[in-house]
């Protein structure tokens, strides 16, 4: 970095990280006993800036095939998701410095919270048990 130059500057994104244990939702007390085999229900995610599942929508990658029960299998998975938190995606304005030995390296300018998106899919069987996946957009 030449003398009097401005700083380099670079933003890095860091996702979203859930706080584990996360919560599981409950099999759907409706469908016990009537043989759904599995069910999986997907939704997209938004996280705000203090790690709480602000909104739930379903996902457009994971189709859940409905069912009569699908809006109770949708409610369970809402109720789990309310209790998910998150340490928030943030953005880390990193800006380059001169080093003691004339070298450059980057520093941390500032950092700043922002809401994120992610996708999460709960896999139902009939024995109750669930199973999920979580993955940052």
């Amino acid at each position: 970095m030449p003398v009097g130059a401005p700083p380099t500057t670079r933003d890095v994104v860091a996702d979203a990280q859930p706080i584990e244990p996360l919560a599981k939702p409950f099999y759907p007390g409706a469908a016990r006993g009537v043989k759904l085999g599995v069910v999986t229900v997907g939704v997209r995610i938004t996280i705000d800036t203090e790690g709480h599942v602000a909104d739930v929508m379903p996902s457009l990658t994971h189709l859940a095939l409905p069912s009569r029960f699908s809006r109770e299998f949708q409610d369970a998975v809402e109720v789990a998701l309310a209790q998910w938190r998150f340490v928030p995606s943030e953005v880390r304005h990193m800006e380059e410095a001169l080093g003691a030995e004339g070298g450059t390296y980057l520093r941390l300018a500032g950092r700043e919270k922002i809401e994120a998106k992610g996708e999460v899919v709960f896999t139902f069987s009939d024995d109750g048990a669930v199973g999920s996946g979580w993955w940052a957009k």
